[in-house]
């Protein structure tokens, strides 16, 4: 190949990538993502999704105050789970429907891995109060389904965690567009 073509071909390559936008929040819940008290960037994907690079150790997830249920998981799965127009009151397919929330207790400090469930964050379910408008919550380990698992430690964590997350901003139950996030958490 000679010079012409083989520059051509890489111009179109490049031309083909997209870039990530870089955002300081979430676009739909305005999620944050905090780890050694330093705001984290996140990477809005071409597909909605929202990624964020962080490192195997605590972290805080930070959000406008009321409700959040997370649905967490091991693959994208759970996205499906979680979809707009999902009557939370009646699809017992989702993860968010409400009769299968997890109450977290008030100390709680993990993220509950579930496809099928989804924990509820308040400040009665571990969740603290930093303002009138934010709060935010905790994370040290994950805890996995079923009795007697054991809790895995965030050193240990191998590939990404995918979250589905929902804040009910109309108070309707049912999952509107402007109320569902999708975030991929990717430990390094």
């Amino acid at each position: 190949m000679t010079m012409k073509p083989l520059l051509m071909a890489l111009a179109l390559l490049g031309a083909s990538v997209v870039q990530a936008e870089t955002l300081r929040q979430s676009p739909q819940l305005a999620l944050r993502v905090y780890q050694d008290g330093k705001q984290l960037a996140m990477q809005a994907e071409d597909n909605g999704v929202v990624r964020v690079t962080l490192a195997k150790a605590a972290f805080d997830l930070n959000y406008p105050q009321g409700l959040l249920a997370v649905c967490a998981w091991t693959d994208d799965s759970v996205y499906g789970k979680a979809k707009v127009g999902t009557d939370t009151m009646q699809d017992f397919t989702s993860c968010m429907l409400v009769y299968k929330f997890i109450a977290m207790p008030a100390d709680a400090s993990y993220l509950f891995l579930s496809k099928d469930s989804a924990f509820s964050l308040t400040a009665e379910h571990g969740a603290k109060t930093l303002s009138e408008k934010r709060a935010t919550y905790r994370v040290t380990h994950l805890e996995q389904e079923g009795k007697g698992k054991p809790a895995i430690p965030l050193a240990n964590v191998k590939g990404e965690l995918y979250l589905a997350t929902w804040m009910d901003k109309n108070k309707n139950q049912v999952i509107d567009a402007d109320e569902l996030e999708r975030m991929v958490l990717e430990f390094k």
